[in-house]
């Protein structure tokens, strides 16, 4: 066994993945699995996911301990698989029954080639005007005779300057594009409905409640913008109960969405407190009625 690399982040995954010598596209790891877990439970686990029924292989490939209990697993897919299509989470009954989360390795972003902007800036310079060369004496000519005025507008005299402006405008595009592009990558939330029982592709509630709060910790955007990605994965009745929320305090953060779905579908009492709650609610033999009122 490897020696300890505790709680890998998404770049650590994409480091172990290329000391390995596999592409990370193919590449997942599975956090807090307990050390006697065996190999074939993470893969039939895996396999329960509705986007890798058909994956050609699953394998265990290594693994590192996070402490005496717990490792992270190091697990290739026969496809390519990102955080958008595969699990954020597993459930391992083997030996004990606990919530793994899945972490995906960071893929790099592909900027504009640099050999097209290159080329676009040799337009820009080369368009550029430029002094003629000096003969001496009466020829000699310098670049405020050969420069048009301003307020000429022949074509002949304004074509490098729509060169130069077209050729700064598509960088300027590049550029702008790049910028959107990594602005598209975050760390997207998982569909969730509130409906029973659980329908294919979404998760348990308490299964999408723990990975929602992690990674609302990780985006670093405003709250508007947690708010709208919230939005965003929310089904009926799940949206209708956030849309309600927010038309009674239009200044809801997001993790006050979050707390208003935990008191709508999460299970906070068990039957004996629901029971004893329900006792403590009659009128107990010779109490007074503004007793009992009271304690009610």
């Amino acid at each position: 066994m490897s020696p300890p690399l505790p709680y890998p982040s998404r770049a650590e995954a994409h480091d172990w993945a290329v000391v390995l010598q596999v592409p990370p596209r193919h590449k997942l790891v599975v956090r807090r699995v307990h050390v006697d877990t065996p190999s074939s439970s993470i893969q039939v686990a895996l396999r329960q996911h509705p986007n890798l029924r058909e994956a050609a292989t699953i394998d265990v490939l290594e693994r590192h301990l996070e402490d005496e209990e717990y490792c992270s697993v190091l697990v290739s897919i026969g496809q390519d698989i990102t955080e958008d299509q595969g699990p954020s989470s597993l459930w391992l009954g083997s030996p004990t029954v606990s919530c793994c989360t899945v972490v995906y390795p960071e893929l790099s972003i592909k900027s504009e080639p640099r050999s097209s902007r290159t080329k676009l800036e040799e337009v820009a310079r080369y368009t550029s005007p430029a002094p003629p060369e000096s003969y001496g004496g009466d020829d000699l000519v310098t670049l405020t005779d050969c420069s048009p005025p301003l307020s000429n507008a022949q074509p002949s005299s304004t074509f490098g300057d729509e060169i130069r402006l077209l050729a700064q405008t598509i960088i300027d595009m590049g550029v702008a594009k790049s910028d959107a592009s990594a602005q598209q990558q975050y760390r997207k939330l998982k569909i969730f409905s509130g409906n029973k029982p659980t329908p294919t592709g979404e998760e348990a509630f308490e299964v999408w409640r723990e990975y929602t709060s992690q990674v609302l910790d990780e985006w670093t955007c405003s709250e508007l913008v947690k708010r709208q990605r919230i939005m965003e994965c929310l089904r009926p009745p799940t949206s209708t109960t956030i849309q309600m929320a927010k038309d009674q305090h239009a200044d809801v953060t997001a993790h006050q969405m979050l707390e208003t779905l935990v008191r709508a579908y999460g299970r906070t009492e068990d039957v004996g407190q629901l029971m004893k709650r329900h006792l403590d609610l009659c009128q107990k033999d010779g109490e007074e009625l503004s007793d009992f009122l009271q304690r009610i």
